[in-house]
């Protein structure tokens, strides 16, 4: 009976040892396969063979020129990028977009296949984005960009899925330079975290959970037109639009230029020009967020800011603000200063921007 019994495991011992050293092998070989991917990436002539292909792609798409200095990738989690320069369509001069290096960090690479990427971090270090409409233009060099990467859907396709869960930015600078209507932005951020929870960049949407910026330097310079306003061809692109559930601004500076309208000089420098403006020290912190087009409105706003001239506002809050077309109305405002203090409610209503423009300081 021993014997019998022996005889009968000794085959179900070979079939479990035989399943185990294949399960073995097979381990060993997904292992030595994603070790062999890492170290082929590292060889010079595959990173160049890999950044031609990926740089004239792009460059082919956009019908503008492109280039990578270098990458390191890691298949399962992680690529960085370095020294990277993408000029406009159409205006091979133009710089829209540089970066000294980009990391991103994702998830499931293969979801590729399906149509679907998710970034769980998306870092930047030392970048520019550099947003232009040419005078004569109906798009921004971003807009068209956008439009030849991600041209009309395939009806017959589903829609690329891009999931970006944060953004982390060091030394980034963003200019919007409208040469049409003489409009020029210029944001700095020495250090920005963001939070998302929807980008969408065909519809122009993004939804963010909290935006903290660390000492940005705003600059909103008005010039003339390139372009008489008759002869101006309409803007096609559609305005971004944005909700965010937490807004913290610190230690900013804030600068406005009028450059169509002369200096004004006020006796022992203690009146202020809004034409010509430089705010520091500027603390801003709010909730619920949203922004459509030149539509803003948010909820319990509190503010610090200082004047060149040596005026400081301690307070500046307010439990609702909204800012349109139409007006501006501020509840339950709170201004403080170190020598008065003011506590109501705020409604100035117009009939629209343009109306600022006949204001009396």
């Amino acid at each position: 009976m021993d014997k019998e019994g022996q005889e009968i495991q000794q085959p179900e011992e070979k079939k479990r040892k035989r399943f185990f050293l294949w399960v073995g092998r097979i381990v060993v070989s997904l292992i030595l396969f994603n070790v062999a991917i890492i170290l082929l990436v590292h060889f010079p002539p595959i990173q160049r063979w890999g950044l031609n292909k990926l740089t004239s792609s792009i460059s082919k798409k956009l019908n503008s020129r492109v280039s990578i200095e270098e990458f390191t990738l890691n298949p399962i989690s992680d690529l960085t990028l370095r020294n990277i320069l993408i000029y406009s369509p159409e205006h091979p001069s133009d710089t829209l977009l540089y970066a000294e290096k980009l990391n991103v960090d994702y998830k499931r690479i293969w979801d590729i296949l399906y149509r679907r990427i998710t970034i769980t971090q998306l870092g930047i270090e030392t970048g520019t984005l550099n947003i232009h409409r040419v005078a004569g233009d109906s798009l921004t060099n971003l807009d068209l960009a956008l439009l030849r990467l991600m041209p009309p859907r395939d009806t017959t396709k589903g829609d690329f899925v891009l999931d970006l869960k944060t953004v982390n930015a060091k030394s980034l600078h963003v200019r919007m330079d409208d040469e049409a209507n003489g409009s020029l932005m210029s944001l700095y951020f020495k250090r920005a975290d963001i939070e998302l929870d929807t980008l969408d960049l065909i519809g122009k949407f993004v939804d963010i959970g909290d935006l903290d910026l660390d000492e940005p330097r705003i600059s909103m310079i008005t010039r003339l037109p390139q372009v008489e306003s008759t002869k101006m061809p309409p803007s096609t692109s559609k305005t971004w639009s944005m909700d965010v559930d937490f807004v913290r601004i610190t230690n900013a500076q804030i600068i406005t230029d009028n450059r169509t309208k002369p200096l004004t000089f006020y006796p022992n420098g203690k009146g202020i020009d809004y034409a010509h403006m430089f705010l520091e020290d500027v603390d801003i912190a709010m909730d619920s967020l949203k922004v459509r087009g030149w539509a803003f409105s948010a909820k319990n706003i509190d503010m610090h800011l200082l004047h060149q001239n040596g005026f400081e506002i301690n307070t500046l809050a307010a439990d609702k603000a909204t800012i349109s077309k139409d007006g501006i109305i501020l509840d339950a405002l709170k201004i403080k200063t170190a020598k008065s203090e003011i506590d109501n409610s705020v409604s100035l209503l117009f009939s629209g921007y343009k109306d600022f423009a006949s204001f009396v300081d």
